[in-house]
Formats: C-alpha cells, sequence, structure tokens
C-alpha cells in the first residue's frame, strides 16, 4: 500500500524531542502496517516518566482519498497526515 506522507518530517522531529528514537524505516512500516489493518492511531513504543507516572506514546494519523481528477500517479495516491502525539497513562497492573 502506497501513500503520499503530508508532515512525516515535523513529525518524527516531535517524537525525537519527546525522546523517541523511532528509525525512519520501521516508523514507515508500522505506519503502513496500522492503516492496512484499518487503525487510526499506534502506540510507537516509547514511554515517558513524570514522577511517578509512566505514559506510553501514541501517534494518531489520518487518510485522505486523493482528488478525483489528478495530473500525476503521485497525486492519485492517498495522502497519510500525522495529526498528533497522545501520552497515555499506563495501568499500574
Amino acid at each position: 500500500m502506497a501513500f503520499v506522507f503530508e508532515n512525516i518530517t515535523k513529525f518524527e522531529n516531535e517524537l525525537k524531542k519527546v525522546g523517541c528514537t523511532f528509525p525512519s524505516g520501521s516508523f514507515l512500516k508500522a505506519v503502513r502496517k496500522n492503516v492496512e489493518a484499518g487503525a487510526v492511531s499506534f502506540d510507537v513504543g516509547a514511554e515517558i516518566e513524570d514522577g511517578e507516572d509512566i505514559y506510553k506514546l501514541r501517534v494518531f494519523f489520518s487518510i485522505e482519498e486523493p482528488k478525483k481528477e489528478v495530473e500525476t500517479p503521485i497525486a492519485a495516491l492517498p495522502i497519510c497526515s500525522f495529526d498528533c502525539l497522545w501520552l497515555e497513562k499506563k495501568n499500574e497492573n
């Protein structure tokens, strides 16, 4: 499945700011895998500690269908936009 990634560089920079060292190729594979599965978010495998609390980092994205009339093959691909990072508190169990 092919996509045009709208803002991937900005998103990778945001991931780095919070300490996530996700390799670019692995990150793109994870996005493709989750898009194909119909997900709108996935856990990037990073944990952030804040005092006694631990949070998992999730990334949310959306897929936009291309416009019907396009001039190039790349413009005919769906557009993947990264929407936000989310800190999800881990259960203590």
